[in-house]
């Protein structure tokens, strides 16, 4: 009974002997809740379902939502695993002085009671504290009117305890586990066992470059495609792998290597300090994979943030150049265009628009393949398919009124329009019959041109008239189609007003208005913008934990290095210059990984942009050069503090 009743004191006395442990791994878990919490707030506000484009929002929550789960968990559990491994020599000391297994698992059921309910109540009281700011940020972000209340929501911190609360019992679970399987003696030296050293050591060196070379193969030859993220989550898995093998297998590998070239091993300077990485790269080579690819997900995902960011409204543009389309089939095309133009008249004095620019054009589409500058059509053609594309085709006469130009066509010749890259050639074959491309146009009425646009191309070909083509395609061509492009000048209000009294104006027309579709797409990307912020700012807080607890283990076992390195006769300033410079080189390797990861995802990751419409391929390497430099400077200063910790270990006397 006595020790029943001594355990919950023992845990909490534990708790705080350990601060420096704890201490960071109870910050990270309730930054992590808070987030949580915060997540799941907005996700279940009632709000979510109601406001106009707000779903847009709530896709992009929910995807965050699930990025979250998969990277948190995990996170607390390696923190975790930290303490714990730190903890066993105590545990053993406590098993010696007469505690049983069974009553120190019942003391770290204690510890686990005390830090969840910290992480989760201090996620909570933040939650509460900063989700309404949070909150505000996102629908600022969406362009949606901010509201000013958000009420406590019981459903979110009933999912957030449950989340929290089964990532505890996974981790007291693991510890029990640990500690159960060993007797006194093994708990005392856990504390100082590093990781497991790999077998087949050569075997996984060479896998690990193969592996990652297979990863920078797949992003720096990919191609714009319909398997591009396919090949991009491969290529990321790739990367994940080939780290893990280089830096806990290769990297070693490197160093026995290195052991044996006696005129470089046998030198002072040389022999300590391939000693120390050898031993560090053995023991701790996990702790740097992780900074590594976390210190790569902050580089990418803020990169890409930026990115949006600064071409967001040039991305918007190019998917919507025009603000009203519609398409009919006229009865009398010059009627059906004088009743446009009256009712776009009478409605821009009624909604107060400024202006109101109108353009006509009549064609006619047919869905068809092309490839190799030759055009062919079947019965069996689906619009998804490879190289199969719905061309609009306008005679030179349409064209001309337009676009008020006054090109002319001779027999055999067209002109050819893209609003990707232009076509390279001047032949180009219809049925098997040989056409001459007179001029690949700059521009088509109601269209925007991007030379970089290879995923999402549309094309227009302009003949002298429909005779021009081969008969048998003519005759294959849909109905002719009027065409009305109008844009307007005026608030967005206004402007959304025009354009559903013009829609019902004309209801039996084809109709689409990009005026509220910009609106949505700036509230998706907004989300976008939103998740990036927030994931990066997650993934600095992960890498920071990380380079903590690695600087305090690490700091545990130079301690006793460092003394015995005086033992035998080594100056006090060549042992801080030594454990320096393997510390400094531990450090770094992983930001030198995190470089060459983000230089080899550059091909891959401008393309995934440019599936989204931003084509600014120099304004995405502009801003990973610059978030580079900041996380330079941020992961400088983190190293700077968090080796404070380590110091402070070191050159503490005893043990």
């Amino acid at each position: 009974m006595r020790k029943n009743k001594v355990l919950p004191l023992l845990a909490c006395t534990g708790i705080a002997k350990n601060k420096e442990l704890y201490l960071p791994y109870l910050g990270a878990g309730i930054f992590s809740s808070f987030l949580y919490f915060t997540f799941t707030s907005i996700l279940y506000h009632p709000i979510m379902g109601t406001l106009p484009r707000a779903e847009y929002a709530y896709v992009m929550l929910m995807l965050g939502f699930v990025l979250l789960n998969i990277i948190v968990f995990p996170f607390l559990h390696y923190t975790y695993r930290f303490v714990i491994k730190r903890r066993k020599r105590e545990l053993g000391l406590y098993s010696i002085l007469g505690l049983e297994k069974k009553h120190i698992a019942v003391m770290m059921f204690y510890e686990s009671i005390v830090t969840t309910g910290i992480i989760i109540l201090g996620g909570m009281l933040f939650g509460l504290v900063f989700s309404k700011l949070i909150f505000m940020l996102l629908f600022y972000m969406l362009e949606i009117p901010v509201l000013n209340e958000f009420p406590f929501s019981f459903k979110a911190f009933q999912i957030t305890a449950v989340f929290f609360l089964v990532s505890a019992l996974f981790n007291l679970a693991f510890s029990l586990y640990a500690v159960g399987k060993s007797n006194p003696i093994e708990l005392f030296a856990d504390s100082r066992r590093g990781e497991k050293k790999p077998k087949f050591l050569g075997l996984l060196a060479i896998g690990g470059v193969l592996i990652l070379g297979a990863g920078y193969f797949l992003s720096i030859t990919a191609s714009m495609d319909q398997i591009i993220f396919l090949n991009f989550f491969l290529a990321v898995f790739l990367v994940v792998i080939g780290t893990y093998f280089i830096f806990t297998s290769a990297s070693v590998m490197a160093l026995k290597l290195l052991k044996k070239k006696k005129s470089f091993y046998y030198k002072p300077a040389n022999f300590i300090t391939v000693c120390g990485m050898y031993y560090r790269m053995k023991r701790n080579a996990a702790g740097i994979v992780y900074i590594c690819v976390f210190s790569t997900m902050i580089i990418i995902t803020l990169s890409c943030t930026l990115s949006l960011y600064l071409g967001m409204e040039e991305v918007i543009a190019f998917l919507n150049p025009y603000d009203i389309r519609m398409d009919c089939q006229p009865d009398n095309a010059e009627e059906d265009k004088r009743a446009v133009e009256a009712a776009v008249e009478e409605l821009k004095a009624e909604c107060g628009l400024a202006e109101a620019d109108t353009i006509f054009y009549k064609y006619r589409s047919m869905l068809v393949k092309l490839e190799d500058g030759k055009m062919e059509t079947s019965e069996d053609l689906e619009w998804w398919q490879e190289h199969v594309y719905e061309i609009e085709f306008v005679t030179l006469e349409e064209y001309n009124q337009a676009s008020g130009e006054n090109k002319t066509l001779g027999d055999h010749e067209l002109f050819l329009y893209s609003n990707g890259q232009d076509y390279k050639g001047s032949a180009f074959s219809i049925l098997g019959e040989e056409y001459t491309i007179k001029e690949m146009l700059a521009g088509f009425p109601g269209s925007m041109k991007k030379q970089e646009n290879t995923f999402n191309q549309d094309y227009w070909v302009v003949v002298k008239d429909y005779h021009a083509l081969p008969e048998e395609f003519s005759s294959l061509l849909g109905n002719e189609v009027l065409r009305t492009i109008i844009n307007v000048t005026g608030d967005s209000e206004a402007k959304s007003i025009f354009a559903e009294k013009l829609k019902s104006y004309f209801p039996n027309a084809g109709y689409r208005s990009n005026i509220e579709r910009k609106l949505d797409m700036g509230a998706m990307y907004g989300g976008l913008l939103f998740l990036g912020i927030f994931f990066g700012l997650l993934f600095m807080i992960c890498l920071v934990v990380i380079m903590y607890y690695k600087q305090i283990t690490e700091g545990h076992e130079d301690r006793e290095n460092f003394d015995i390195m005086q033992k035998v006769g080594m100056s006090r300033q060549e042992v801080h210059h030594t454990i320096a410079k393997q510390v400094l080189l531990v450090f770094f390797l992983p930001i030198f990984g995190a470089v060459c990861h983000t230089m080899a995802a550059m091909p891959m990751t401008t393309l995934l942009l440019s599936a989204i419409s931003l084509f600014d391929r120099g304004m995405v390497i502009k801003c990973s050069c610059g978030v580079l430099l900041v996380f330079f400077v941020i992961y400088g200063l983190s190293y700077l503090i968090t080796a404070k910790a380590y110091l402070r270990i070191v050159e503490r006397r005893g043990s």
